[in-house]
């Protein structure tokens, strides 16, 4: 999978509350910290570094989280475009 594929699966701001639960019980992510700051970025809006900040996670963790989050949001996506055929 390219990282262009990756980068571009979820978008700050605009993504429902329960796609992203959805996919953190796939990745298996259960910090409760890690959950609200990724609900405060992709559902809510705020910065990376914000929803870190404001929800007592390392802005580092948060990336590397954030990233395996758009990784199997992408294996998603393939797999409802497959279905789809």
């Amino acid at each position: 999978m390219s990282n262009k594929e990756i980068m571009k699966t979820l978008i700050k701001g605009i993504e429902q509350p329960e796609y992203i639960t959805l996919l953190l019980q796939l990745c298996k992510i259960n910090s409760e910290n890690k959950i609200d700051a990724l609900h405060s970025h992709f559902c809510r809006g705020l910065s990376v570094e914000a929803s870190a900040v404001f929800n007592d996670v390392k802005p580092q963790n948060l990336h590397s989280t954030i990233k395996r989050l758009n990784e199997m949001a992408a294996i998603v996506e393939k797999i409802k475009r497959l279905s789809r055929n």
